[in-house]
């Protein structure tokens, strides 16, 4: 048995709104931070755009997790739509 494989994929984004949840901080002020504009991080908290090494390095300096922990988060997070997509 290859183990427990969920039907669902959890985006990086998922994990940045549940940090901006405990932090208490808005998207508005996340946007500032980062210095996106608003409509990229409602696309970046979505699932909707993908986190490259320049968002993960800005991720690192705004939330003190490492860039490769918001890389790899994505790579599985693409991985998990593919696996779901061929079933």
């Amino acid at each position: 048995m290859d183990g427990y494989q969920p039907d669902t994929a959890s985006s990086p984004g998922e994990t940045i709104a549940d940090i901006l949840k405990e932090r208490g901080m808005s998207q508005g002020q996340f946007s500032r931070l980062m210095g996106m504009h608003a409509w990229e991080v409602h696309d970046l908290l979505f699932g909707k755009t993908t986190v490259t090494a320049d968002v993960a390095a800005r991720l690192e300096k705004a939330f003190g997790v490492a860039a490769d922990f918001w890389l790899r988060r994505e790579s599985l997070y693409r991985q998990d739509l593919v696996r779901i997509a061929g079933r």
